[in-house]
């Protein structure tokens, strides 16, 4: 093996190449780039090997041993361009290439399905959450419907106890009933009969001060409507008078 000075092995930029290879050649230079894994074009590498061998030539004189060396590796590099196996390399690396390429294209595809399917599959399972809630929403509209009293009237909120008031059905009925049985109240008769003005309004009021005074909270029911009828009789004939 060509034993290169530490200047010269400085001045190359591939230098691992020169250090390990026994009787340089194009192809084995196309090999070392390949394994380095950043092999470039046809006309870029060769313009590399050529740069590599004008940088050691600089370094020794063309009639020494090492000059005459550089000399015929020169002279084989133009030969080694259209050498069978220097082709093929470069047809298996377009084969390569080619098949790399295709292999890309097809990941692409099938990350591009792949997005697809896993945005197919989130929608899906959003629209299946959505369906889910909504049902059993409806559900429990139902239910509650179906416990509410079904009497046919609409229900307004507001629910009494007949418990409570047993006798709250009588209650208008009632009231009515003491209106007109009451001798200090007045229909819209007796309005009719008489006009009544402020002037005599006053003895009645003061009428219905005694009548109140006179009944007490225990008094027999007797007493009371005997104390009614009497005022009642007063107010008729002041009314009249």
């Amino acid at each position: 093996m060509q034993q290169f000075s530490l200047e010269c092995l400085n001045a190359v930029q591939y230098r691992a190449f020169w250090e390990n290879t026994k009787n340089p050649t194009l192809l084995k230079f196309l090999n070392f780039r390949l394994s380095a894994g950043d092999l470039e074009d046809k006309k870029t590498e060769y313009n590399r090997y050529n740069n590599e061998l004008n940088t050691i030539s600089k370094h020794y004189a063309e009639m020494s041993e090492m000059g005459q060396e550089i000399a015929k590796w020169k002279g084989a590099f133009k030969n080694d361009k259209r050498t069978k196996s220097v082709i093929q390399f470069w047809e298996v690396q377009d084969v390569a290439r080619m098949a790399e390429e295709k292999s890309r294209a097809e990941v692409r595809m099938l990350q591009a399905a792949q997005h697809v399917t896993i945005a197919t599959v989130t929608t899906e399972q959003v629209q299946q959450y959505a369906r889910s809630t909504t049902t059993k929403i409806s559900e429990k509209f139902l239910d509650e419907k179906e416990k509410l009293p079904n009497d046919g009237s609409e229900d307004d909120g507001v629910h009494v106890d007949s418990g409570e008031f047993p006798n709250s059905s009588l209650l208008g009925r009632n009231d009515t009933k003491d209106d007109a049985e009451n001798p200090l109240f007045i229909s819209g008769h007796d309005s009719n009969d008489a006009t009544v003005n402020q002037d005599e309004l006053v003895p009645l009021k003061n009428t219905h001060k005694r009548l109140f005074s006179e009944i007490g909270d225990d008094l027999p029911s007797s007493h009371i409507m005997s104390v009614m009828e009497k005022y009642r009789a007063k107010s008729t004939t002041s009314k009249y008078e």
